[in-house]
């Protein structure tokens, strides 16, 4: 809910309809802090409706490549126990609540039966989806995301645009099967 009593799908629409006639522009105040040439390379590789790289001021790799606690709102609610249980059934990200597989399956666990939220499928038919990825260590659950069609488009910092240029997705891969959520 936003601090004026509406919704969010409430406020995006207001503002999509703002921006369509010309009420709202809406610009990036430092366009050199864009690489316009690794966005379009992401954009190409993974077949996205979008993709920004956008300089960030911390580049340390080491920095970028540590996993921190509210990186994951579900792994870091979860005992050890079904962390363990989610790492063996191969789960490496999760996008609004969505758990999913490095193929981009959304994985069932009993934890998603207690979860009120946005369900894959329901995702999935969004017509955009912005995720806002960085950390190096994140590049699966990215990967991941794009593949089983979660997102549309990205926005991220150079490090992570080149660790998924990298391994980019294989176009050719067929979609992964839909699968009941």
């Amino acid at each position: 809910m936003s601090q004026h009593g509406k919704d969010d799908f409430k406020v995006a629409r207001l503002l999509e309809t703002a921006r369509d006639s010309g009420l709202v522009h809406i610009e990036i105040a430092d366009p050199d802090m864009i690489d316009v040439d690794l966005s379009a390379r992401l954009q190409d590789a993974y077949d996205l409706h979008h993709a920004v790289v956008v300089d960030t001021p911390d580049e340390n790799p080491t920095t970028l490549r540590e996993r921190a606690p509210g990186e994951s709102t579900v792994y870091d609610v979860t005992d050890k126990k079904l962390q363990r249980e989610l790492h063996q059934r191969g789960v490496c990200g999760e996008i609004a609540g969505v758990l999913i597989d490095a193929d981009g399956h959304p994985a069932e666990s009993d934890s998603t039966e207690r979860m009120i939220g946005i369900s894959a499928a329901q995702l999935r038919a969004t017509p955009e989806v912005i995720g806002l990825a960085y950390s190096i260590a994140r590049s699966p659950a990215v990967r991941a995301a794009v593949r089983g069609g979660f997102i549309k488009c990205l926005v991220t910092h150079p490090s992570l645009a080149r660790a998924l240029l990298a391994q980019p997705e294989n176009k050719s891969l067929p979609d992964p099967p839909a699968r009941k959520t």
